[in-house]
């Protein structure tokens, strides 16, 4: 029993010697392919990716990686209820949106102060919201007329300027009647670029003063501003304001006058 029992035990220990040798040599040659397929670095390119891996925009950009992989538990959470109109806004951010101008923050907050002034309903407010508004446009035709007619003007003369500087016909037209200086001789006009020489020895003064004019114009009303003058296009909407509020008394004059402020000129204006 004893001689079968250390034949078996030294059958057992050249199983475990086989076996671990099988091992190693399998360790090695996955250690030997490794380092074929993925050689070590030198100590350059270590120090450079440590330096990578370390600095500041590397870790800005792998944390922001993370923010569009997984979005914060607080945002799924609340994703359901996110509002797409100012219908679902809650009332402070819609005081923060018309503390920022924002015009159709007004109109709901108006919409909203009617409801609660005369206990109707949002379709009931709406319709008077509707009245508040057409009142708020009208005889606005003849106060908005000075800014149609300069749009117009700007229009029509930048366009022409184009052809009254480059186009042959239309120079030779504008220097036989306005101008009525000597033409040169046909080989200096040949090009749109010659023609366009030769117009400016009269387009220049015109075009120049009118620049520097604006420039002017531009100066003064930043200076207005700064000494707390109003312009044109805010005492407009100042008076119109008013009038809103002396129409409507019922309703809260610093809501009314914010409504009116932020709206258009026109009836085509950003509302409800």
């Amino acid at each position: 029993n004893n001689h079968h029992h250390n034949n078996q035990y030294n059958n057992n220990n050249n199983n475990t010697n086989s076996t671990a040798l099988v091992d190693s040599r399998n360790l090695r040659c996955r250690s030997s392919r490794l380092t074929q397929t993925n050689p070590r670095p030198t100590p350059l390119q270590w120090l450079g990716s440590h330096r990578t891996m370390a600095s500041l925009a590397h870790r800005r950009y792998i944390a922001q990686q993370k923010r569009h992989e997984s979005p914060p538990r607080q945002i799924l959470a609340h994703k359901d209820t996110m509002p797409v109109s100012v219908q679902e806004m809650e009332n402070s951010s819609l005081i923060t949106l018309a503390a920022m101008d924002d015009h159709r923050a007004c109109c709901e907050i108006l919409i909203r102060h009617i409801m609660n002034r005369d206990t109707v309903s949002y379709e009931s407010a709406t319709k008077t919201f509707k009245e508040i508004k057409k009142f708020n446009h009208e005889g606005m035709e003849l106060t908005v007329l000075p800014f149609k007619m300069g749009l117009v003007a700007a229009l029509v003369a930048g366009f022409s300027s184009i052809p009254l500087c480059f186009h042959l016909d239309t120079v030779i037209w504008f220097n036989e009647f306005f101008v009525t200086t000597d033409v040169p001789p046909e080989r200096d006009l040949e090009t749109w670029l010659e023609v366009g020489t030769w117009a400016w020895n009269w387009m220049e003064p015109p075009l120049g003063q009118i620049s520097f004019f604006l420039l002017c114009l531009q100066y003064s009303r930043a200076q207005m501003e700064n000494l707390g003058i109003k312009p044109y296009t805010r005492k407009l909407k100042q008076w119109r304001a008013e009038r809103v509020v002396q129409k409507y008394p019922k309703y809260d004059a610093n809501v009314l006058s914010q409504y009116s402020r932020t709206s258009g000129l026109t009836g085509n204006s950003l509302s409800l």
